[in-house]
């Protein structure tokens, strides 16, 4: 359904993309390698929606991994990959076929494609138009998750910072900062004594045993405090502790401990102290980063060349 809709969720392929399913094996069927590539396309796609048993196959013991899958829907990411191989297939032949009005074909083609793109984005666009002043997002608690559906602009962009976020904001969190915590207040609860994991997210440091609220300034990968201390003293700040995490304090590289609430925790010194946490990015991501960039430069450049030789033999030959 959400791909006959063809709006812009992850829940669907587009319309596009369900017509290249329906008919793609028309055009695989004569050609070993598309159709696999096509058969995969379609097995992922079953593999995304309630088509395939997986409660059932779950009750299964050697099948039981099945039921850890959270969101069958992801597999669409791979179906949408090997979809689009059985497409530009299934766009050559007609080109093909209709050689001698390729130009109006190619008008034609793209002048559609850009009008299902807009269509992808209606229900979108639709709810800004539209949006009534009720529907902005305003200024709120961090003890609240962000309303669903609000409206941002410019003007209220950052308001959104002043709510807990909606979904998977400990998802990540370690055991030691998680592990039987609730992170979903009530008022009740607002009157114990913070959890780890609510401490973490109100940005609570512990200082002496006291709980401070320190106000984070960001920056890509990286969370900066000022802190101002009567006499020299360990502070636990408020962000968890991940590998390749580094600390700055007053502009120099220091070492630091892991609180037992599995947070970064910091020896600083009396008076005022700039604390800097960033997140440095693991070397195997600018490796893998450069393999990717140098395999499309060759890809590139060896096309240039192959067309370069292609056409200097046609001239040769029609010389």
């Amino acid at each position: 359904m959400a791909s006959l809709e063809n709006h812009a969720t992850n829940r669907g392929v587009g319309i596009v993309f369900l017509v290249a399913i329906i008919s793609g094996w028309y055009f695989v069927k004569d050609k070993k390698q598309e159709f696999w590539i096509y058969i995969l396309g379609s097995t992922f796609l079953v593999l995304s929606t309630s088509l395939f048993p997986y409660t059932e196959l779950a009750q299964i013991d050697s099948l039981f991994f099945l039921g850890m899958i959270q969101f069958p829907y992801r597999f669409l990411t791979y179906a949408t990959l090997f979809m689009a191989v059985t497409l530009s297939l299934i766009l050559e032949r007609i080109f093909k076929k209709f050689k001698a009005h390729r130009r109006i074909l190619f008008v034609c083609m793209l002048g559609m494609v850009m009008c299902l793109y807009v269509q992808t984005l209606t229900p979108v666009l639709d709810r800004i138009y539209d949006a009534t002043p009720e529907m902005r997002l305003k200024k709120g608690d961090l003890l609240e998750p962000v309303p669903a559906g609000s409206i941002l602009d410019k003007n209220n962009y950052y308001d959104m910072y002043t709510y807990r976020v909606l979904y998977g904001e400990t998802d990540y969190y370690p055991k030691v900062s998680f592990d039987g915590n609730v992170t979903t207040p009530d008022s009740k609860l607002q009157k114990m004594i913070l959890n780890r994991s609510q401490s973490i997210m109100l940005h609570k440091a512990k200082i002496e045993n006291k709980d401070i609220t320190l106000t984070p300034f960001i920056a890509p990968n990286e969370l900066g405090y000022r802190i101002k201390l009567q006499k020299a003293t360990v502070v636990d700040l408020p962000v968890v502790n991940y590998p390749s995490e580094r600390v700055y304090i007053n502009g120099k590289s220091s070492s630091y401990s892991v609180s037992d609430r599995g947070t970064v925790q910091v020896k600083l010194e009396q008076g005022e102290n700039r604390v800097r946490v960033c997140y440095v990015m693991n070397k195997m991501y600018y490796i893998l980063f450069g393999i990717a960039v140098m395999t499309w430069l060759i890809v590139i450049i060896t096309t240039f060349i192959k067309k370069y030789h292609f056409y200097a033999l046609k001239h040769h030959w029609s010389s």
